[in-house]
């Protein structure tokens, strides 16, 4: 489910995307020190990244879960955010994260009932 939030993310597939979510989600994002927001399930960002040429990739990685109860799973994972134009021969770093993530098991299978994304957008002079 982890390698699948980046992949349909970036694939642009709303559909596969929305699947990993139970219907009450709840998502948020925190950009450095600020307050989280909530977000919803559009893809609008990827969609006005990929007008203008840019692949944007993110990857999940190092996962820490834990199993709590037969329909329940908390963990964390990092997040690394990469963007890289058509015409670039290397990407280059976007942000950087973590992720808090519940799963539930539901009658379909697995899916994420809460997400939140702590996310650091690097500056020039950082």
């Amino acid at each position: 489910m982890i390698s699948n939030l980046a992949y349909y993310n970036d694939t642009i597939d709303e559909e596969g995307y929305r699947n990993l979510f139970v219907e009450d989600c709840n998502r948020t994002i925190r950009f450095r020190d600020s307050e989280p927001r909530k977000t919803d399930l559009k893809m609008e960002h990827v969609k006005m990244l990929a007008e203008q040429g840019i692949i944007d990739k993110h990857y999940y990685v190092n996962p820490i879960l834990k199993q709590v109860s037969k329909t329940r799973i908390e963990g964390k994972v990092s997040a690394l955010i990469l963007n890289q134009h058509l015409d670039e021969s290397v990407p280059r770093l976007a942000s950087f994260g973590s992720c808090d993530l519940v799963f539930r098991k539901t009658a379909d299978g697995w899916k994420i009932q809460k997400f939140h994304v702590h996310i650091h957008i690097p500056s020039p002079f950082d």
